[in-house]
């Protein structure tokens, strides 16, 4: 492979690492029975859900060689780790603000 080709696979991790893991934490979030708790503490739970997700979905693309892995000492994978925990956590919360903004949360 000469890093030109797009496999469905790498689309499926790129697209779990950012859009998928807010997306699938807001929906679990929507299904699990956590009814008795405050709108703030769903929201931090969802962020944390995501984040795992996100972080799951890297490491998988990382190997199986679809992602470059972060070069250097320890910072590098803690700046790309925060990154991706930081992208999903703005996603998610965009995807609370709306669903509340209609009633639905």
């Amino acid at each position: 492979m000469d890093g030109t080709e797009i496999t469905t696979l790498k689309t499926l991790i790129d697209w779990a690492i950012r859009v998928g893991a807010a997306q699938l934490a807001f929906w679990l979030m929507n299904r699990l029975p956590v009814d008795g708790l405050a709108y703030d503490t769903k929201n931090f739970l969802s962020w944390a859900i995501a984040g795992v997700l996100a972080l799951a979905a890297w490491g998988a693309g990382i190997g199986m060689g679809y992602i470059s892995v972060p070069t250097g000492d320890w910072r590098a994978w803690v700046e790309g780790a925060a990154g991706i925990v930081l992208t999903v956590v703005v996603l998610n919360r965009g995807l609370y603000a709306r669903a509340k903004a209609a009633g639905r949360v």
